[in-house]
Formats: structure tokens, sequence, C-alpha cells
């Protein structure tokens, strides 16, 4: 066994004052100002030569395409299988180009701007890695599993009447405080060989949007956040000095939460849902600083159960693709949407990748997994596995995978299911559970033989 290094940077990648007000985000959005500052993180983690990387950003997308990734594998010296890369997935982030090439059309202005924060993006990330990559120094880690609760499953069902003033369930957003919500939290430390802290990795599967829509200037234009993720990575920055701390995302599609600056509720006099996003910027500031500092308690107290022992730095990385039949959607106006697929519709593609650094293993998947099946692809992993969300996920065309019990319910929705992901392209019903967990498989067998050979 080789001895383990590591080594971590950051870069600043808020906006520049001069493009932000030609930027878009969710639902196109515009921002007038910064709520905190966002990052990308780069730890580069493994043995001298044999490196693995982990590059993260504060935006709902990470903006790497293939031919960046090729750039940043020449650059560090990393092969592309170990460089694990992704987004928090923050909803208070201005769109890069990778958001933008899904979206509807664009003013030339948004363009010019989105295309210039790009190529921002761009150098602020490789400069970080650069940096982790050549500050490598001796080091050990150790990790621990708890619990944080603060997310709340985010799908609930409504009861609806129709026009006999009979009822029915229509699936919906919301907050079902009765369904179980996946609260596992996952807490890694890597310290040098004196116990000085290097770096952290926090993993939780939880939806960043507390300060969704956020009304920053009082007149509906946003302010750029990190969200919750950003806010926990700053805070144990803060505490210690020098390091660099990642967040990032598990298995959310269906998490939310258990406070956001938006509400989704039944009506009190006809029971259908309605949506209410608050005016101001001070409900979004109280739910991210309540949600946030409850989230880190948590973590904090994890941390401190950490004991970092493990100094065997052998790594290897491999990625595999899930490539399924696609399920298009036709709209129609007052009535139930109608999913077509054939050959006429693309494919369901998802890049799946692992990472292997000593006995910490890292599943990355680019997509936004429903837990149920994030749980299941954990189940066909190796012991001490990280399931990481927003992984490369510009590579893919997947977007939100639903569970099969979610897509019933809202195919049982007569046509009034608000589900994200439901009524767009997305996978067949009963394919992507035993399709990923199969990749999963695949994967540590594939990773095991090249640790084999090392």
């Amino acid at each position: 066994m080789r001895p383990l290094i590591c080594g971590a940077a950051k870069r600043r990648i808020t906006p520049p004052a001069e493009l932000l007000p030609n930027m878009v985000g969710l639902k196109q959005r515009r921002f007038a100002g910064v709520i905190d500052e966002l990052y990308v993180r780069a730890v580069a983690l493994g043995s001298e030569g044999r490196l693995a990387l982990l590059l993260s950003f504060d935006l709902t997308t990470a903006p790497c395409t293939e031919e960046f990734l090729h750039a940043l594998a020449a650059a560090t010296g990393v092969e592309e299988d170990r460089i694990l890369f992704f987004s928090i997935h923050t909803h208070a982030a201005p769109f890069n180009d990778v958001d933008l090439e899904r979206r509807e059309a664009q003013s030339p202005q948004t363009l010019d701007a989105c295309r210039a924060y790009t190529r921002f993006l761009h150098e602020q990330a490789m400069a970080a890695a650069m940096e982790a990559c050549g500050r490598c120094v001796p080091a050990r880690m150790g990790w621990a599993w708890g619990e944080s609760a603060v997310n709340v499953v985010r799908i609930q069902d409504y009861t609806y009447f129709d026009e006999k003033d009979q009822p029915f369930t229509v699936c919906d957003l919301g907050e079902d405080f009765k369904r179980p919500a996946d609260r596992r939290l996952f807490a890694l430390r890597v310290e040098d060989m004196d116990g000085k802290p290097l770096a952290f990795l926090i993993n939780y599967p939880m939806h960043n949007v507390t300060t969704i829509w956020n009304d920053f200037d009082g007149h509906g234009a946003m302010g750029v956040s990190g969200d919750v993720g950003g806010a926990v990575s700053r805070m144990l920055e803060a505490e210690w000095p020098g390091t660099v701390a990642v967040w990032s995302s598990g298995a959310a599609g269906d998490l939310n939460p258990v406070m956001l600056n938006e509400t989704i509720l039944p009506d009190p006099v006809t029971g259908r849902t309605y949506e209410y996003s608050p005016k101001g910027l001070e409900t979004a500031l109280t739910c991210l600083r309540t949600v946030s500092e409850r989230h880190y308690a948590d973590i904090k107290a994890l941390l401190r159960t950490v004991r970092c022992g493990e100094t065997a730095g052998d790594a290897a990385g491999a990625v595999t693709w899930s490539v399924t039949p696609g399920c298009g959607c036709i709209r129609h106006p007052g009535g139930p949407p109608e999913f077509v697929t054939g050959p006429e519709v693309p494919e369901h593609t998802v890049r799946v990748q692992m990472v292997r650094v000593g006995g910490l293993t890292l599943l990355g998947a680019g997509a936004e997994l429903y837990s149920s099946i994030g749980r299941a692809m954990l189940a066909a992993a190796p012991e001490d596995t990280v399931l990481i969300t927003h992984n490369a996920s510009a590579l893919c065309t997947s977007h939100y995978i639903l569970d099969d019990e979610t897509l019933a319910r809202c195919d049982a929705s007569r046509g009034y299911a608000m589900v994200p992901g439901y009524d767009e392209f997305r996978c067949l019903a009963g394919v992507m559970g035993p399709e990923l967990t199969g990749c999963t498989r695949r994967l540590a067998r594939a990773v095991e033989e090249k640790l084999d050979h090392i």
C-alpha cells in the first residue's frame, strides 16, 4: 500500500458584477446582487503519481464538458476516471453554458454573459485543481456516519374533488412529514501527519433550496447564494482556517430542507395546491440560517467522533454508462400528459462513476436520484461508499430519476401531477432501479481489478 497524500484549494466563482445583471437562473429569474459568495473547491487525494481529484461547484450544474474534462486530466496528470466533479445544486446560482443548452432561447446579452461566465468558471476550476494537486503532503483520513434531521420528503398526496364532488388523489410537491426521510449524514476529515486538518467532505441528501426565489431587490430579482451547502462549507473553513470543506448531495430528488423560501400548500377551500414565495429577503435568510446552523451542529457532533487512522493511498476509478430507452412527453392542456417512446425518442443516459481511495469509495451519479434508488445503489456498492449526485451531469441526458412508486402516483393524478421530472423527458418505469444497481456492481468489480494490478 502506498501512503496517502492530500492537497486542497478553492477559488471564488461568484459572477463578476459586470456580468450578473444579464444572467439568469431557474425559471428565467434575474439576479440583482449577492447574498453569499460561490466557490469551486478541489481536493486531491491518493498517492504520489496516482491521485484522485474531487471538484465541487457552488452551482446548479457543474460547467464541465467533455473537452474541459480532457483538459483537466492533461493539466493535472489525473486520469479522467479518477476526476469526480459535481455541483452542490444550489437553486440560487446563475446558469452556465451547460444549463442554457437545455433551456429556451435567450437574449444575445444573456448568452454573451453566460459564455463569459463559463470561461471564468473553467479558469478558476483549473487553477484550484492545479493548486490542490501541487500542494499535496503526507496525510491520514477518517470518516463517520450519523444523521441530520433537516430534510423532509417533498412528494405529497393531496385530495382533489371532481365536478361530481368525488375525491381523487393528486401527487405534487409539498412536505410529507409522515414518510421517513433518508437522513444519513457522512463526514470525512483529512489531516496532515501532525493532526492539522486539510480538507473535509460532507455528504447529505437534500436539495439546496432554502433561498429559492429569494426576492433580493424587492422586485422579484434574486440574490446569488450557495444555500445550505455553501454555508456549511464556509462555516467549516472559518472554524479551521486554511482547510477546504466540500459539501455534496446524496440522492435527494424527493427530499427538501424542512424550511425553504417557498411553500406549496392545499387551498383551505378547494384543497387544490398553490405556491407561495414571500416577498423581500428576510424569510429566505431566516430559512438559510436556521437550516444551515442546525445542519452544521449535526456535522460538528459527527466530526468529533472521527479518528484519522487511514493512511493507505491506493486510488482507482472507473466509469460506466446506463443507456435505456427514453420517454418523451406530449402535454395536453386540461388533460393528462401523453408519454411516448420508440426510436425517434432520444435514449436516456446516466453517467455513473466510482472512485476508491484507501478504504473509502465515492459513487458519482449524473442525475437527480430519488432516495429509494440511491439506497438500492448503495446496497450494491462496497462498504463505506458515499453517493454523490449531480456528478458530470453535463455529459448525460438524464435529469430526475423518479422511483416507480412516484411514477405510479403521478400516473393516477388525472393530469394534475406537478412533480418535477414527471412530465419531461425521463426514464421508463421499472427500468432504472435494476439498471443503476447493475452499473454499481460493474463499477465495483472494475475498480477492484484495477487496485489488484497496482
